[in-house]
């Protein structure tokens, strides 16, 4: 399990990054990982390598162990609710 100070170092890292958006919402506090860079000439969809994916993938991990949902994923930790999406969810 990740602490909560490994949790907030790893997440300002991702949003530092790019990979990670964190919004403020009045339910929950919303992660978006940002897997999703555009179209290409073909209209075909393009997705972007992550800036930091080792990081990445641990928050993943974590999520996976703590969240529940299968598209949007929804966890407590710390007393603060998370919604966990892709932004490739948005096309």
């Amino acid at each position: 399990m990740m602490t909560v100070e490994r949790f907030h170092e790893v997440l300002d890292s991702l949003a530092e990054a790019g990979d990670v958006t964190v919004s403020h919402c009045t339910d929950y506090t919303g992660l978006t990982f940002e897997d999703f860079e555009g179209f290409d000439d073909d209209w075909s969809e393009v997705f972007r390598d992550y800036a930091e994916p080792e990081l990445v993938e641990e928050l993943e991990d974590f999520i996976e162990e703590v969240a529940e949902g299968d598209f949007y994923q929804r966890f407590e930790f710390d007393g603060v609710t998370y919604q966990v999406g892709y932004g490739s969810f948005d096309i």
